[in-house]
């Protein structure tokens, strides 16, 4: 027979196991929440980015198609070609970085969904 000693250790046990996984729960939760409000941050700030740098594309973009720099004051005298070539280059290399920072923002977004696949992300418009 089971004596009331034996019953109450065996509680006990019971008890402090309960008490370990609630405890070991409330930790998981707490860095997953953790990541999850870092990987936000990082998504927002990439998203800044990526708007920033598109927007610089189409300044860019108005520029080398009009033939001349908007603020005529911020670029010494260039030739004209000179002026095409370089913002030929710049455009090539925002639109590296953009492709870079969609990639990036992709991922972040990739690893939020598999992290909290029940969760809805709040995502800012991309």
């Amino acid at each position: 027979m089971v004596s009331k000693l034996q019953l109450e250790q065996e509680v006990g046990k019971v008890h402090r196991a309960h008490e370990e996984l609630v405890q070991a729960s409330e930790r998981r939760e707490r860095l997953e929440r953790a990541a999850r409000s870092r990987l936000q941050g990082d998504l927002r700030r990439l998203q800044e980015v990526n708007r920033a740098l598109h927007e610089k594309v189409e300044l860019l973009s108005t520029q080398l198609l009009t033939g001349r720099p908007q603020n005529q004051n911020d670029l010494p005298d260039m030739a004209a070609e000179n002026l095409r070539k370089e913002l030929g280059k710049r455009e090539i290399f925002i639109a590296q970085l953009i492709t870079q920072s969609k990639k990036v923002l992709q991922f972040t977004v990739f690893c939020l969904e598999s992290w909290f696949p029940k969760q809805k992300l709040l995502l800012l418009d991309q």
